[in-house]
């Protein structure tokens, strides 16, 4: 993922699994998880220009998705374009103030 995972994660997340398109050329993503299964999905994908400063907020709505355990929370997803990639962060079941803080822990 080119060094592009989060350094802050709220108490009590780990990793459940990072994969791989067919080639890396593709894209690759990382799922960390907590007890209660809220999610914080980052994912990368190579591609030039569109470089940006800043996140996107691409959207921010309560009960807009979720899983079998948490059932249906809040899903807040950003993007963020970079000199040779894109990134893609969504969270379920976050606090909008919990997700800013990942998307900023986030080297890019």
């Amino acid at each position: 993922m080119g060094g592009h995972v989060p350094y802050w994660l709220p108490s009590g997340f780990g990793l459940a699994g990072a994969w791989s398109e067919a080639s890396p050329q593709e894209g690759e993503w990382a799922i960390w998880t907590d007890e209660r299964c809220r999610m914080i999905t980052v994912s990368y994908s190579p591609a030039d220009g569109n470089v940006q400063r800043d996140w996107i907020l691409d959207y921010d709505t309560a009960r807009a998705c979720g899983n079998h355990v948490l059932g249906m929370g809040r899903c807040i997803g950003y993007t963020r374009y970079l000199a040779r990639g894109r990134l893609v962060v969504q969270a379920i079941g976050l606090a909008p103030i919990d997700a800013k803080h990942v998307i900023r822990s986030i080297p890019s």
